[in-house]
């Protein structure tokens, strides 16, 4: 992957997961994630997802009914996300005031270079993507 690895202070690491926690929470009390979202939520594994399914094709087999499954491979999904996209979509889910501010100043103005030992490029906007390690 090449996506840029973010390496935040302390501070912006405990405060980037208080937003999280918090989003997660509204997004849960007003059911805004689906129940078969799996990937980034608490308590919830390749073993939770795994077992559904197989319960899901059983159960439909017991009843003698076809079974078809599509299986999407999201990988690239954090490195090409469209920021515009994704605050549009946080303000659809609710999300206002400081705390749409918060993540607008989250993901505006953001930059990147490499580093190599002593040899370092000029910074680089970044415009798409969400930073690794945030």
């Amino acid at each position: 992957s090449y996506r840029p690895i973010s390496i935040p202070c302390v501070t912006d690491k405990i405060l980037q997961k208080l937003v999280n926690k918090q989003l997660v929470d509204h997004l849960e009390r007003y059911s805004l994630i689906s129940p078969r979202q799996y990937g980034f939520r608490p308590k919830s594994n390749t073993q939770t997802v795994l077992f559904d399914v197989v319960s899901e094709i059983q159960k439909h087999c017991d009843t003698k009914k076809n079974v078809a499954a599509v299986f999407l491979d999201l990988s690239k999904a954090f490195d090409t996300c469209d920021r515009k996209i994704l605050m549009k979509r946080l303000s659809e889910m609710g999300v206002r005031g400081r705390s749409m501010q918060w993540f607008q100043g989250f993901f505006n103005n953001r930059s990147q270079f490499v580093q190599d030992n002593s040899v370092s490029s000029s910074n680089q906007n970044v415009e798409y993507g969400v930073p690794q390690g945030s």
